[in-house]
C-alpha cells in the first residue's frame, strides 16, 4: 500500500511535487492545501494499514503510527528534495522493508546477546 501511494503521488511529478514542497515553506496557504489535498488522507490510510498490521502483531503494538509515517516518508521525501536516485519501486520496497523489521515485535529469542563488564555473553 505505502508502495503503490507513493510510487501513484511521485509518478512522473517528481519536479512538481519538489516545486510544491519547497514553495510550501514560504507559502502558508499553499502549504495548508498540500497538507490537506495529499499528506492528511495519504497519512490517514498509510495510518489504517499500520494499525492493521499492529492488530495481526506484524507491528508492535505500542508504536504510534503516525510516528512510522514520519519515519518512513522522511526517508522518501529526503530522496525526492535533497539526494539523487529513482524513486522506482525497488527503493521504496527498501525503505519500507527496512522500516518493518524495524517495527516488529520483539521475540525473547530474536534479542541479540551483549557482553557484560567481564565480556560474558548476557541476553538483552
Amino acid at each position: 500500500m505505502l508502495k503503490d501511494a507513493w510510487i501513484d503521488t511521485i509518478g512522473d511529478t517528481r519536479g512538481v511535487l519538489a516545486s510544491i514542497v519547497a514553495e510550501s515553506q514560504h507559502d502558508p496557504d499553499l502549504a495548508a492545501e498540500f497538507r490537506k489535498r495529499l499528506i492528511s488522507p495519504a497519512s490517514a490510510l498509510v495510518a489504517e494499514r499500520i494499525r492493521r498490521a499492529q492488530a495481526d502483531g506484524q507491528v508492535a503494538a505500542d508504536i504510534d503510527p503516525h510516528r512510522v509515517i514520519e519515519l518512513i516518508y522522511a526517508q522518501l521525501y529526503y530522496r525526492l528534495l535533497i539526494a539523487p536516485g529513482p524513486h522506482d519501486e525497488a527503493y521504496v520496497d527498501d525503505v519500507a522493508e527496512l522500516a518493518m523489521r524495524g517495527l516488529r515485535p520483539a521475540r525473547q529469542n530474536d534479542r541479540p546477546a551483549t557482553q557484560d563488564d567481564t565480556g560474558t555473553e548476557t541476553e538483552r
